[in-house]
């Protein structure tokens, strides 16, 4: 895997982890016996992007201007859902682009 080089990148890639290999609730990253990652909160996905602190500090400023809130809370609402997961990384995608 490559170095994400941008704040948009960070987005891309966090939302790709939640979206193909898992979504959690609860924990950052939930581990099987073999300590391999099969799931991710929003938070975890974008501390698990290889990427400088910086760009990894804007992605998670921009989801907190999509759901406006303390990012792991709206994470871990009982009646949150992967869709709406998802649905705010790509508004934090977009927002990153302006």
């Amino acid at each position: 895997m490559s170095k994400a080089e941008s704040t948009t990148q960070v987005l891309i890639a966090a939302k790709w982890m939640i979206e193909n290999v898992g979504w959690c609730q609860g924990r950052s990253i939930q581990m099987d016996e073999s300590q391999k990652p099969v799931a991710f909160c929003a938070g975890g996905a974008i501390a698990g992007v290889e990427a400088d602190f910086y760009h990894k500090s804007f992605a998670r400023d921009y989801l907190y201007r999509v759901v406006l809130t303390h990012v792991p809370e709206w994470n871990d609402h009982p009646l949150r859902t992967k869709k709406q997961v998802l649905k705010a990384f790509d508004q934090a995608i977009k927002l990153s682009k302006k």
